[in-house]
């Protein structure tokens, strides 16, 4: 069924922020991490706490989105406290956000002990704003080279001047204070663990891997230390990977950073990967560009695009951006920045989809690449070379796809010959002889067919004649539309 595209249509430029319901927080789910959710579910049901568990998964993975459908999930069974890290860093002091986060969350269940642990809680800041601070801003800000240890010997020069004034006397003063907070709240978690059937109170941090390595260090610190209570547990979603940058960046390139990480999390979970071509098929869908697929209409060069054309240019997009090389948010604003160029495009040019769908994939694979080949500076072997080595085993070999790897080379010979030519530099094309000497040998070879056709249409391609492929001048079409930021790639 064939679509047609409405002039005024309106391209959603951010990911639409999944709907979550309280009848079924999973309806949405376009990643299929509801089994996932209630192993999690089980987990946190049946273990005693205090406990730390670590949810990891690469970055752009869809951690925020599970977090919210399964805090949504568990509301009527377990006391929730959702805490997004990345919201708070610009405080400084994670004990105060996360404290008021959890203060906030007693307020709306009517937990007598609001006041008394909100009194404990200004205590225990105070008394970290006037000891810990200097010593964890010299050693946790990310002060370059030997400044740390200058850095750190005033902080401890500081601390000193603070026994000195305040005396022995205020440092149990202080040490009162934690020991207070920390039974406010284990009492707090008590009642609240009551009223939930004997579940624990759960503390879920979020985006703690695009924190300052600074705050992220402290706010783990401040978990583990201040809130290990009984009755409470922390689920915290991170990338693994990116913390232990974080950690390093800190102590230094040589500190055993994996090891530091495993004081702070009791179990370790990996969020399972995705069914990918149903991620992206559901990405087309919501960008609108699955209208531009399906679209008819004069703005199409040549007119309609048939059922082949379309299973080539999707067959290439579920390819590549299928490839687990990259995470989930890459391939959502590659989408997206496909929508925007064929938005932008209107129905006052014409759209060239499949040399759009060229552009945005190479330039997401390989961005240095990308531009060469606009510059010139690519032969179509060596484009070749690189594109094929990112695909799968599948799509080299499944005679199903043949089509679709046919196309693709005889882009790949279009556009390194058009740059050339458009440089006027000696065009140089080794792929295109290679199938060349292919066709002028052996017609029993197992390359001869292949070879045929790219050879053939490459020569109409360079005649004019072609009624499928656009001219390179019309892919720098599209790149204009793809770089406007960067207009002097096309200089």
């Amino acid at each position: 069924m064939t679509q047609c595209v409405e002039k005024n249509q309106k391209y959603p430029v951010q990911p639409r922020r999944l709907p979550v319901s309280a009848e079924d927080p999973y309806e949405h789910d376009q990643l299929n991490r509801r089994e996932t959710g209630e192993i999690l579910t089980r987990l946190v049901s049946n273990i005693e706490g205090p406990c730390v568990i670590a949810l990891d998964a690469g970055w752009g993975a869809g951690k925020t989105t599970f977090l919210r459908m399964w805090t949504e999930s568990v509301r009527n069974e377990f006391p929730v406290v959702m805490f997004n890290a990345w919201e708070t860093d610009f405080s400084g002091n994670p004990f105060l956000s996360l404290s008021e986060e959890l203060l906030e969350t007693l307020q709306s269940m009517d937990s007598e002990d609001v006041d008394k642990l909100r009194s404990a809680a200004r205590e225990v800041t105070r008394w970290s704003s006037s000891i810990l601070h200097p010593l964890s801003s010299a050693l946790l800000n990310d002060i370059p080279g030997g400044s740390v240890i200058k850095a750190s010997v005033d902080a401890v020069k500081t601390i000193n001047e603070n026994f000195s004034e305040d005396g022995l006397s205020q440092y149990g003063e202080r040490k009162k204070a934690i020991r207070e907070f920390k039974e406010t709240l284990k009492q707090s978690a008590a009642k609240l663990s009551e009223l939930h059937e004997g579940q624990p109170l759960l503390i879920v941090i979020d985006e703690l891997d695009r924190c300052r390595p600074s705050y992220a260090v402290e706010l783990l610190e401040t978990a583990k230390h201040l809130f290990d209570i009984d009755g409470i547990t922390f689920v915290l979603a991170l990338n693994r990977c990116e913390m232990e940058h974080s950690v390093r960046a800190i102590y230094g390139t040589g500190f055993d950073s994996e090891r530091y990480l495993r004081r702070f999390f009791d179990i370790d979970l990996l969020l399972p990967d995705v069914d990918r071509k149903s991620f992206i098929e559901e990405q087309l869908r919501e960008s609108n560009i699955g209208t531009y697929l399906y679209a008819s209409g004069p703005y199409f060069n040549p007119g309609n695009l048939d059922d082949r054309e379309r299973q080539i240019i999707k067959g290439w997009l579920t390819e590549f951006l299928g490839s687990t090389s990259f995470d989930l948010r890459t391939v959502q604003q590659s989408l997206r920045r496909l929508g925007a160029v064929l938005t932008m495009r209107g129905l006052e040019k014409r759209i060239f989809l499949r040399q759009a769908v060229f552009a945005v994939i190479l330039r997401a694979l390989d961005n240095d690449l990308y531009r060469r080949l606009i510059a010139g500076d690519v032969t179509d072997k060596e484009l070749s070379d690189v594109i094929f080595n990112r695909t799968s085993d599948k799509f080299r070999t499944n005679d199903e796809l043949y089509g679709g790897r046919i196309q693709l080379e005889i882009e790949i010979i279009q556009l390194a010959r058009g740059t050339q030519r458009k440089h006027k530099q000696d065009i140089e094309t080794p792929l295109l002889d290679h199938y060349q000497s292919v066709v002028n040998g052996t017609k029993d070879s197992k390359e001869f067919n292949c070879a045929e056709k790219i050879v053939r249409e490459s020569f109409e391609y360079s005649q004019g004649k072609s009624i499928f492929l656009q001219p390179f001048e019309k892919f720098l079409s599209v790149v204009s539309d793809l770089e406007l930021v960067s207009p002097d790639l096309l200089d």
